[in-house]
């Protein structure tokens, strides 16, 4: 990936979940780098934030230790909940994320948005984006990427070429670690 314009303003959104999902089982001797993520999908652009979307809290209660990495590493945090053991599903991440992606872009407080999610609910929020003259990038997993999304946006980043795992001993602890 070649260097691009310093002076693009770029934001990322990323849908944790949606990037955690494509680990599954791998997650217990790996780290997923998010923050190795952005910088490589940033590519020296002038990143004003990254911002993360996910449920709150999570089930399995690993997820404040995650969150909390996250924000040490520079993330803004848009947690969704309350969390409803009845109903193991996230509510309202996806609406946060494209909201804010509109409302910062209505703002002018970036030149390009990096959406990191595969779901075909983000194309209405990409084209509202577009019509305000910014450009969309979306970065997804070939294997979890619309159709729809992947031809709205700009620009698109195959996570699969994207390092963004590091290698853990078994014997590490739960907690994600800096």
């Amino acid at each position: 990936m070649s260097e691009m314009g310093t002076n693009e303003r770029v934001m990322v959104f990323v849908d944790v979940r949606n990037v955690l999902r494509a680990f599954d089982d791998d997650l217990q001797f790996c780290q997923v780098d998010i923050n190795g993520m952005v910088r490589n999908l940033t590519n020296g652009r002038n990143m004003i934030r990254p911002y993360a979307y996910d449920g709150s809290p999570w089930s399995d209660g690993k997820g404040e230790g995650f969150h909390n990495h996250l924000r040490r590493c520079g993330f803004t945090m848009r947690l969704s909940g309350p969390y409803n053991p009845d109903e193991p599903r996230q509510k309202g991440v996806d609406v946060n994320l494209a909201t804010d992606m509109v409302l910062f872009a209505y703002a002018d407080q970036y030149d390009i948005a990096i959406l990191v999610s595969g779901d075909s609910d983000f194309v209405p929020a990409v084209e509202k984006v577009k019509l305000m003259g910014k450009k969309v990038e979306v970065a997804s997993f070939e294997n979890g990427i619309s159709a729809s999304l992947r031809f709205s946006a700009d620009r698109y980043h195959n996570l699969d070429d994207v390092p963004m795992m590091k290698l853990r001993s078994p014997r590490d602890s739960e907690e994600v670690s800096e």
